[in-house]
Formats: structure tokens, C-alpha cells, sequence
């Protein structure tokens, strides 16, 4: 459909695109509306990242060099104490 200087793309069934690449260039904004996305495969993000709600991480993460799931902090004692940074 072409009106209101857009194109609409409407199907009661599902819409597959396939090609050995593709880009998306929009010069203001790109969203996505689905209530579960999936992305198969390795991700970039190139500019900054902001994560709302509940978020799941499995298979580890590394942040600014250190291992989020496997690393220890020095300093630790029972109370009201604060630990030293991580190593």
C-alpha cells in the first residue's frame, strides 16, 4: 500500500524475506514491534545500548575486562561491610 508518504506491507500470514545480505538504513529511527524477537545469530552494536524490564543473560558476559559470572571481590566480610572492586 502506498499512502501518507510510506509504504504498508499488511499479510494475515507470514512474511519471509531472504537474501544473502541485507541493510536497513533509516535516518531517524528503526523500531520493531513484537512481543518476542529473536536473534540468531552473533550481534554488533556499534553505538550505545539501553536494556529495560527483566533481562536473562546464560552463556556468560565480560564487561570493561571483567568475566560478569566468574570473578571475585577481596575485601569480603559479614555485615554492613562494602567489598573491594572486583579482580
Amino acid at each position: 500500500e502506498f499512502a501518507d508518504n510510506q509504504i504498508r506491507v499488511i499479510s494475515p500470514w507470514k512474511v519471509e524475506i531472504s537474501a544473502p545480505e541485507g541493510i536497513v538504513n533509516a535516518s531517524k529511527s528503526f523500531t520493531v514491534n513484537s512481543p518476542k524477537i529473536a536473534l540468531n545469530g552473533d550481534a554488533a552494536v556499534s553505538q550505545g545500548l539501553n536494556v529495560t524490564g527483566q533481562s536473562e543473560l546464560s552463556g556468560g558476559a565480560e564487561i570493561g575486562g571483567i568475566d560478569f559470572g566468574n570473578h571475585v571481590h577481596g575485601g569480603v566480610k559479614s555485615g554492613g561491610s562494602t567489598t573491594q572492586g572486583p579482580q
